[in-house]
């Protein structure tokens, strides 16, 4: 049997509607309430179909409980030959980027060689330019979001949850994220949020 949504539901539906005429024959209303006095009542053909009605129902369920661990095992094999697959190509990806890293450093390390044995360039102009390039570099990750709610009474909350829900309705998330208001706290106004 293919376990299925539909034969878990039947299966229950077919427990319950027996159950409930158990209950009903033996003239009470829960099954706390059903005991060994409430069944001698019973006659005894009517217990007998009942016991082969509930031994039915036992088969079916172990059935289906039978399919449905089959189909749990298979849905984890599935998820760990995803996950396998998800760690493989982010190993690659990885590996790429390391590769890239190395290259692109060496090509830079070889330029900047070349430059400066053809030029007496000062250490500090280099140090200048190196930090003018890091600087824009973190400027351009950067942005700033304008119309965002300010704290009516605490000037001090940190505004970060207040990014992330604005990220996540766009559907950008980065990496790492740091916020900060831009300017004094005024009342009835609202601070720009600069991000990065």
């Amino acid at each position: 049997m293919e376990f299925s949504l539909q034969h878990l539901t039947d299966v229950e539906s077919e427990l319950t509607k027996t159950l409930n005429q158990v209950l009903k024959a033996g003239k009470v209303r829960s099954v706390s309430e059903l005991n060994h006095t409430a069944l001698m009542k019973l006659g005894k053909d009517s217990l007998v179909s009942f016991v082969e009605d509930l031994s039915k129902l036992i088969v079916k369920s172990k059935d289906v409980c039978k399919s449905a661990a089959c189909k749990i095992d298979q849905m984890k094999s599935e998820a760990l030959e995803s996950s396998r697959k998800l760690v493989d190509l982010q190993e690659k990806k990885l590996n790429s980027v390391q590769e890239t890293v190395k290259t692109e450093l060496s090509s830079w390390a070889s330029v900047a060689a070349k430059n400066t044995q053809s030029s007496n360039v000062p250490v500090k102009s280099v140090q200048k330019a190196v930090k003018t390039v890091i600087e824009e570099d973190l400027r351009s990750k950067n942005f700033i979001i304008f119309g965002a709610d300010d704290p009516k009474e605490d000037k001090d909350t940190d505004p970060t949850a207040a990014v992330e829900d604005i990220l996540d309705e766009i559907g950008y998330m980065p990496p790492s994220l740091s916020v900060t208001r831009i300017g004094p706290w005024k009342a009835g106004s609202n601070r720009p949020i600069n991000a990065r």
